[in-house]
This record gives C-alpha cells, sequence and structure tokens, in this order.
C-alpha cells in the first residue's frame, strides 16, 4: 500500500464545478473544498492557451504542463488598457511603489517616466520585470508581438486580468474545507511558483525553493518535523497548539494573502509519519 492510499484526504487538482473543489479522498464528499471568488480570472487551459473562467469556479491550470495545479492568487488590479494585445501608453502609477510587468510574446516594451528599462518577450512563456517607481506616470512603449499584458501593483506577476479602455480587477482566491485534522498526524503539499523566499511553520523558517517545494509536516502537541524537498529541515521539541485544527484554508490565511501560485496536491494523514515516509513524499 503506498502513502497515497494511507492519506485521509487526498486533493489532486481535476474535478471542480463552480464553487466546489472535489478531493479525491474521502469519497463520501465531506473532504471537499468550497471555493469563492467574485470576479471572473483567467488560466491556461491543456492546449496552453488562456481561457476565461466564470465566477467561483477553481482554476485547474496548466501552466506548467500536462500535470495540472491549482491556481490560488490574491485580488489585483491591472493598470495596462487594452490588455489582449497591447500597445503604447502611459500608466497612471503610485510613486515609490512595487510593480510588476508582465506579458508573452516575441515583442518588447521600453519603459521611461518612473522606471527606465526593457522587457523583451521569448514566445508563449510569460516574461516580466519587477521594479519601483520615482514618479507618478510610466510611458510603455510597445514593439512586436505583446500580447496578455498585466501591469500590476505586487512583487510578482500573477495570471493575466483583460482590461478594454478601463482598469479591471480579479479578486482573491479562497478555497476551505471544515475537516477535522487530529492533534497528532502530518501532512503534504507540493507546490509551484511560490512567490516568497522561506517558509514558516510554528516559529520556525526555512528557505523556499525556487522551482520545486514539496512539504511534508509530522506533527503533535509535543513535536515537530518537517521535510522540504526530500531532506527533515526542522526536528523540534517543545509545545505545539494542534488541538483545534478543524477547518483548512488551502494557500490562504482566512481570506487574505494568498499563495500567488499553484498547489499541485495536498494530503492529510491521521498519523506520523516517520523520517523515511516524510522524505519519500517530498522528494
Amino acid at each position: 500500500m503506498s502513502l497515497y492510499d494511507d492519506a485521509s484526504l487526498v486533493l489532486i487538482p481535476d474535478g471542480a464545478k463552480a464553487g466546489k473543489l472535489y478531493s479525491v479522498k474521502p469519497t463520501d464528499g465531506s473532504g471537499d473544498f468550497t471555493f469563492s471568488r467574485s470576479t471572473f480570472a483567467n488560466r491556461i487551459d491543456e492546449n496552453g492557451a488562456n481561457e476565461e473562467m466564470a465566477i467561483d469556479l477553481p482554476r485547474i491550470d496548466y501552466r506548467n504542463g500536462s500535470c495540472p495545479d491549482l491556481l490560488i492568487e490574491p485580488e489585483r488590479a491591472n493598470w495596462f488598457l487594452n490588455s489582449q494585445t497591447g500597445l503604447t501608453q502611459t500608466v497612471t502609477v503610485s510613486s515609490g511603489t512595487e510593480y510588476t510587468v508582465s506579458f508573452s510574446g516575441t515583442g518588447t516594451i521600453a519603459f521611461t517616466g518612473g522606471y527606465t528599462g526593457t522587457l523583451v518577450g521569448t514566445g508563449s512563456d510569460r516574461v516580466s520585470v519587477t521594479f519601483t517607481t520615482t514618479s507618478t506616470s510610466v510611458n510603455c512603449t510597445v514593439s512586436g508581438t505583446v500580447q496578455y499584458v498585466n501591469f500590476e501593483e505586487g512583487g510578482y506577476a500573477t495570471s493575466w486580468i483583460e482590461t478594454t479602455s478601463l482598469n479591471a480587477t480579479r479578486s482573491g482566491d479562497i478555497t476551505s474545507v471544515s475537516y477535522n485534522v487530529p492533534s497528532s498526524g502530518s501532512i503534504y503539499v507540493s507546490l509551484s511558483d511560490y512567490q516568497e523566499d522561506n517558509f514558516t511553520i510554528f516559529s520556525y523558517e526555512f528557505s523556499a525553493s525556487a522551482t520545486k517545494n514539496d512539504i511534508a509536516i509530522a506533527f503533535s502537541p509535543t513535536t515537530l518535523k518537517v521535510s522540504h524537498n526530500g531532506t527533515i529541515v526542522i526536528d523540534e521539541t517543545g509545545t505545539y497548539d494542534t488541538t483545534s485544527m478543524t477547518n483548512i484554508d488551502l494557500g490562504h490565511d482566512n481570506g487574505t494573502d494568498q499563495l500567488g501560485g499553484g498547489i499541485n496536491s495536498f494530503l492529510v494523514f491521521d498519523r506520523i509519519l516517520t523520517d523515511t515516509e516524510l522524505n519519500s513524499l517530498t522528494i
């Protein structure tokens, strides 16, 4: 029997409908996640194309290839107008604020004014640049093929937000389930496109990888072990509040502070996994 068979809750993003994300286990539906997002949003479909998803419909996203992720992103506004096909324009910004511009295509955006620089496309993959503005406007001169442009406030690029003659906002993704996680047990999650430099579990930190982040956590009221990408990075004893875990907010913190990336799988185990088992999940 594999560890996946031993898990009490298994989420592998595949089945979804408006307001619902289906878990593989338990099979009675008690582990299915609710989902909400108050606006339309885009994903990359199985054929590598942008697809608009309806309000409250989870985005099972294929931007990393044939194995899809559940895309969980924060609320963002796109200030680049008529963004499907980029045209030269001036964007009004707040001075001293961090912005990220991204697009797909083989063309170029040259920036002057509140930021000076150039972003060169490489084809179908999105390219991005993050900068802090020095004035209240940025001139964007477009040449060549520049498509699906975002000009958004924040330190990293998110999925394309469609605009026409006005800016547009995509609301944050929120998915949760009422589920009794045991006070002594284990959790595994596989993440893509994680945007921070570190993870924090209780008061302990460890460094994130720029590419792959598979994490398995074994916990009890007195012990904590964490495996990251095949290695135990936290092995501690102490006092940990693990007795009131009755709700799982996946990829967000009570509706805010969204992951800004994808979740490939999420598992809960009703026992403490051994070091070997933890590492076998995350290697």
